[in-house]
């Protein structure tokens, strides 16, 4: 119990751990607080995983057919940048913590994505590139040019989805995109507009957790719509050879 009130105090800080104490949880005005760090913490646990099982999926079909290499990479720049202003801004790791996790998964995905498209020159310039990337972001530009990256995001989150979704429309089919990285990325998403809106409150914060919902919205309606099409093509082959 020490670990966890220790935990507790550090999370929400020493006002509000005190009116815990003084008036308990429902009437210390904390209560959303709480919910909110618990939420994060959920979000980060859940981040810890999101991308693996599109990860093993790739490895063992020894394909990676259905994703889609721009919007992959899009999507890891922008998260590349949502965790340096995070960062720079001295954010509570509940707000951002998922979004590391998540950036270290998208980079090892897009390696293995280029591992299985023979094309190893731009393994090494994905690699060089993403090193002189964040030592610019996290040592040599100041927080507040970092900061006016987070505009640009908004465009750069659209851009990077759309190539996706298409290609999910126009095939009728999401290949082999995870349905569980789908559906739990979804979740976090709905949850981090509520962290958001509790613990930043900013604008531009809440417009781009609410657009990041939308988007990953979509894909959960796609992957579902989609869910029998990979089955399809066997099923006709096996009509033909009888």
């Amino acid at each position: 119990m020490e670990y966890v009130s220790i935990l507790l105090q550090d999370q929400v800080g020493d006002t509000c751990y005190a009116g815990i104490q003084d008036k308990g949880l429902l009437n210390s005005g904390c209560s959303m607080l709480v919910l909110s760090k618990l939420v994060g913490l959920i979000i980060i646990g859940l981040s810890l995983m999101v991308k693996l099982p599109q990860i093993l999926l790739v490895v063992n079909s020894g394909s990676a057919d259905g994703l889609n290499l721009s919007s992959l990479l899009i999507e890891t720049f922008s998260i590349n940048i949502i965790v340096a202003v995070c960062y720079l801004n001295q954010q509570g790791f509940t707000t951002y913590g998922d979004s590391i996790f998540v950036l270290v998964q998208n980079m090892t995905l897009i390696l293995i994505v280029l591992h299985y498209l023979k094309r190893t020159e731009q393994q090494i310039l994905f690699v060089a590139g993403a090193a002189a990337f964040n030592y610019m972001l996290f040592c040599r530009l100041s927080k507040e040019v970092v900061g006016t990256m987070i505009l640009g995001l908004f465009p750069l989150m659209i851009m990077g989805s759309f190539p996706q979704l298409w290609q999910n429309y126009t095939k009728k089919s999401c290949g082999n995109l995870s349905s569980s990285t789908v559906i739990i990325s979804f979740a976090c998403a709905i949850g981090r507009v509520f962290t958001n809106k509790v613990e930043v409150d900013d604008p531009i914060a809440n417009f781009g957790s609410g657009l990041g919902a939308v988007i990953n919205t979509i894909m959960v309606v796609q992957v579902f719509s989609y869910a029998d099409s990979a089955v399809k093509p066997e099923a006709e082959t096996e009509k033909k050879q009888n």
